[in-house]
């Protein structure tokens, strides 16, 4: 998984907001325009049908896929993935005394 600073406290609240009867579907959004979690509180067929993946407005895409599929979305925290050395840099810093950041600080 390319979101390192990832947390059990951030996946147990996505599960609990898809829990929620008043939500179908959580997604939570990355700064370089894709997702780093989806989740739905029931099967949705062709929830994914027509989002390019890996491309800069996925997120903005699936979105909207969701709204043709009327679905009710609890959005979670925007996190950063990493796709480059900055962006491990950047997540090292919000992520630091993680393994992620030591192994990262010792290889720099």
């Amino acid at each position: 998984m390319d979101t390192p600073q990832l947390t059990p406290r951030l996946l147990h609240d996505a599960a609990l907001a898809v829990a929620d009867s008043r939500v179908d579907a959580v997604l939570g959004p990355t700064f370089d325009g894709g997702y780093w979690c989806v989740g739905f509180r029931n099967h949705v067929a062709g929830a994914f049908t027509g989002v390019p993946m890996s491309v800069h407005d996925t997120y903005v895409r699936q979105r909207e896929r969701f709204a043709q599929l009327r679905l009710r979305v609890d959005e979670r925290p925007r996190l950063r993935d990493v796709d480059t050395i900055a962006d491990a840099h950047g997540v090292a810093a919000v992520a630091f005394g993680t393994r992620f950041a030591q192994t990262l600080a010792s290889m720099t």
